[in-house]
């Protein structure tokens, strides 16, 4: 079975009144050794990246790459402006638990 967390974010303005150029984006990476979700985000390649969210939830895609159970991973969602982020959630961790057995 694929695992597919749903991962749930909250803004305080309507995606109705986002100016022309912009939109939300979330971001999916790996957390490596020693380092923190925020690092994790900010430096690591995104295992996932989700361009124009128009809802607060988010089904990890299945045709994205696969986590990997027992790892740890960031996410954020950040809103960009004219391809900058201009604002952007505290970055959260998540892991897959591996199954007992």
């Amino acid at each position: 079975v694929e695992a597919s967390p749903m991962l749930t974010w909250t803004h305080s303005e309507p995606f109705s009144v986002l100016a022309q150029g912009e939109y939300f984006r979330m971001v999916v990476s790996e957390i490596k050794e020693k380092q923190g979700p925020e690092e994790a985000i900010t430096i690591n390649s995104p295992v996932m990246l989700k361009n124009y969210l128009t809802t607060h939830s988010l089904q990890y895609p299945f045709d994205a790459p696969e986590l990997k159970k027992g790892v740890s991973y960031a996410w954020q969602v950040q809103k960009i402006t004219n391809g900058v982020i201009i604002n952007k959630t505290e970055a959260w961790s998540f892991i897959l638990r591996k199954k007992p057995i």
